[in-house]
């Protein structure tokens, strides 16, 4: 229990702190910080990221992870770091059409319990969505731009995040769908390697 309690307090050290003259919309902004804590997870060594919701989705979800790590970006950027690297991690890397997966492509839904173990659902990792790839370059961007601009200069660690990014661009203009979200896609992944490579 007191694991429990530590994760809550470092989550609350880590992100920022929003207040203003009215105590009760204090009280709401102090109580979505926790119930966002409560929707996060890690998976392994990563930072956290939040998952569609508990107790039937508290899995890796691309689109809702990718959102809520976007729209959290202001209250702890490392959120959408996680999200970023366990969005990575179970990258598309074949063609497998009863998964809907395909290279670079970003996952759906990830299941680890015993159907997905015994492939009786195709969610281990299902990749049937058209959103979560655009998402994920979006999010890597605005990250960049975060990181430069706010946090005065990225990590190494995002050398491992931008080509997530270059492979999920590649994706849509390889063999997936256009991308048709962003106008210059690759654009954004040079300006994200130029961000990196600066002093």
């Amino acid at each position: 229990m007191d694991h429990v309690r530590l994760s809550y307090t470092e989550w609350d050290a880590q992100c920022t702190a929003f207040a203003t003259d009215n105590p009760e919309f204090n009280a709401l902004l102090s109580r979505s910080v926790q119930d966002l804590r409560l929707l996060s997870q890690r998976e392994g060594d990563e930072a956290y990221f939040p998952s569609a919701g508990t107790p039937l989705f508290c899995c890796p979800f691309g689109r809702d992870s990718l959102i809520t790590a976007l729209q959290a970006l202001s209250l702890n950027p490392a959120i959408a770091v996680g999200t970023l690297r366990v969005l990575a991690r179970y990258q598309g890397e074949v063609e497998d059409e009863w998964r809907e997966e395909q290279p670079g492509k970003i996952l759906h839904e990830l299941r680890k319990g015993e159907m997905a173990r015994l492939r009786l659902v195709p969610h281990s990792p299902y990749y049937g969505t058209v959103d979560a790839t655009p998402l994920f370059v979006m999010l890597a961007d605005a990250y960049l731009e975060t990181a430069r601009n706010r946090l005065g200069g990225v990590g190494g660690h995002l050398a491992q995040l931008l080509v997530g990014q270059r492979r999920a661009v590649d994706q849509h203009g390889g063999m997936g769908e256009p991308l048709v979200v962003l106008d210059q896609p690759a654009e954004l992944v040079e300006r994200g390697l130029n961000v990196l490579l600066q002093p």
